[in-house]
């Protein structure tokens, strides 16, 4: 970490400023996303010269995709695990387990009245189609999202279920 301390003097009306500026250690996410635009910019520039380039990149998409898919699946194993340690620890189970029921009895409440009645009637105002059919259509990924509760996890299977079977 540096550390650097600046000193201004800004006019006999104002007080001496003192600024800090500091590295942060973490990954700069702002300067790796500019590089990749730039990178793809210039790389489309260069057309049939890059294109083993091109066909790297995406191969290496599907295989990222593919394992994000992987982890996908097996991840609530594991999330089970670390839950059940968690339940093992706990003093009065009992007391905790009914406020937690009816925790999960209020949010699933919420999420059926909202999932079952206000989102189909806006997709249905909004498109004049049937809402359950689309609704199944996109069943996997619904199902996905609940199990992962990841939306990075859940876009490539929105994706898929809404090319697939919702056209």
């Amino acid at each position: 970490m540096t550390t650097m301390i600046m000193t201004t003097t800004m006019g006999p009306e104002f007080e001496n400023v003192d600024r800090v500026l500091t590295k942060v250690d973490g990954i700069n996410v702002l300067g790796i996303i500019t590089f990749c635009i730039g990178f793809g910019i210039v790389l489309s520039r260069y057309g049939e010269r890059a294109q083993l380039l091109i066909q790297f990149f995406t191969e290496l998409s599907e295989i990222v995709m593919a394992l994000v898919n992987i982890i996908m699946w097996y991840s609530p194993i594991g999330i089970m695990f670390l839950i059940m340690g968690n339940i093992i620890s706990i003093g009065k189970l009992e007391t905790v387990a009914a406020t937690l029921g009816m925790y999960m009895v209020t949010v699933m409440t919420g999420l059926i009245i909202h999932a079952a009645i206000i989102l189909p009637l806006l997709y249905f105002a909004v498109t004049r189609k049937n809402p359950f059919k689309f609704m199944k259509g996109v069943l996997q990924a619904w199902l996905t999202a609940l199990g992962t509760a990841s939306s990075s996890a859940t876009l490539p299977v929105t994706f898929r279920c809404l090319e697939e079977n919702n056209h």
